[in-house]
C-alpha cells in the first residue's frame, strides 16, 4: 500500500517536470521555494477543554512550471508541487505532499486594471507520520479579480476541496470508520493594499461548508452526531478522530516585505471558527511566518 501511494505522489509530478522541461521553448518556466515557521494552538480542532493542544514547526514548498499563452489575453500553466511539514511535538501530523496544478487564467482587457478570472484544478497525494491519515487532496476553484489603483487589489472566488483517505479500517456494526475522508465548498475574497513599492498588506475571510473532523478523548456526545469515527493515535492513546457536519467562517491578514523583485518575508495570522450540529464547536488560530522566493 505505501509502495502504490508512493507512486501515486511522484507520478504526476514527474509528467508535469519532464513536460516542463521539454516544452520550456513553447511557454515560459517558472519555479517557487518558501520556508519558514508556523503556529497552530488548536492543531487537534477539539472543543474548549482539556482535549486542546497547540504545536509549531517547520514548513517547506517548492514549486516547479510552465506557463503557456493563449491568445492575447489568455493562460495555461501546469506545476509540481512538494510540500513538507515537521511538527515539533505531535510527529503524527508530519506531511509530505507531492501534487499538481493545471490553472488557466483570462484578462478582459488589455492594462493592468482590466478584470481578471482564473480556473484552478489541484491534486496531490499526501503521506503523514501516522499513516491512517494518508490520501489524496483535490481542489477545484473559480477565481475573479480586479486591481482598481496602484495600491488596491480585490479577488474572491468560489472552490470546492475533497479528500479521499487512502487506508480505510473496515467499517464497524455501530458505525463508519472512514473519518478523514471530507468534502466541503467555500466561498472566499481577499483585498491587498501595497503601502510602498516594498510593503504588501492583506485581508481575507472566508465561509465553508461541509466535513470537518476533530479529534478528542471519547465523547458520546459528539460519537452521536458524528458521520464516522476513528482511533487516532496522532495524538496519544485515547484519541479520536470524529467527521462531522460543520460550517467554518474564517479570517485573515498579514504583511509581506520585499527583499528583491522575487523574495519576500511574510507573516500571517488567521482565526477560524467552526460550528456543528448539537453545539459542537471549536476555534483555532494559526500564525506563520515565510520567506518566500518565485522567479
Amino acid at each position: 500500500m505505501q509502495r502504490r501511494l508512493e507512486a501515486s505522489i511522484w507520478m504526476p509530478a514527474a509528467v508535469v517536470i519532464l513536460g516542463a522541461a521539454c516544452r520550456a521553448d513553447a511557454g515560459d518556466l517558472f519555479y517557487g521555494v518558501e520556508t519558514g515557521l508556523f503556529y497552530d494552538n488548536n492543531v487537534s480542532r477539539a472543543q474548549p477543554g482539556a482535549d486542546v493542544v497547540g504545536d509549531s514547526g517547520l514548513s517547506a514548498d517548492a514549486t516547479l512550471g510552465a506557463a503557456y499563452p493563449i491568445g492575447e489575453h489568455d493562460t495555461l500553466s501546469l506545476s509540481a508541487n512538494l510540500r513538507a511539514a515537521k511538527f515539533q511535538r505531535f510527529h503524527g501530523l508530519d506531511v509530505a505532499a507531492l501534487g499538481g496544478t493545471l490553472s488557466y487564467r483570462t484578462k478582459f482587457g488589455l492594462g493592468p486594471y482590466a478584470p481578471r478570472a482564473a480556473v484552478n484544478g489541484f491534486l496531490a497525494a499526501e503521506s503523514y507520520g501516522n499513516s491512517v491519515r494518508n490520501g489524496r487532496r483535490s481542489r477545484l476553484s473559480l477565481e475573479l479579480g480586479r486591481r482598481f489603483s496602484a495600491q488596491w487589489d480585490v479577488s474572491g472566488g468560489f472552490a470546492a476541496d475533497r479528500f479521499d483517505a487512502s487506508k480505510v479500517q473496515p467499517a464497524l456494526p455501530q458505525f463508519s470508520r472512514d473519518a478523514f475522508s471530507i468534502q466541503g465548498r467555500s466561498l472566499f475574497a481577499r483585498a491587498e493594499y501595497a503601502w510602498s513599492e516594498r510593503w504588501l498588506g492583506y485581508l481575507g475571510v472566508s465561509a465553508r461548508r461541509g466535513d470537518v473532523v476533530s479529534s478528542s478523548r471519547l465523547d458520546p456526545e459528539i460519537l452521536e452526531y458524528s458521520s464516522a469515527v476513528v482511533a487516532d493515535p496522532a495524538f496519544g492513546p485515547g484519541y479520536f478522530a470524529y467527521k462531522l457536519a460543520g460550517r467554518t467562517s474564517g479570517a485573515s491578514f498579514g504583511a509581506s516585505l520585499a527583499q528583491s523583485p522575487h523574495a519576500s518575508l511574510n507573516i500571517g495570522l488567521t482565526r477560524e471558527i467552526t460550528s456543528s450540529q448539537g453545539g459542537i464547536d471549536y476555534k483555532s488560530t494559526q500564525f506563520n511566518a515565510l520567506f518566500i522566493y518565485t522567479y
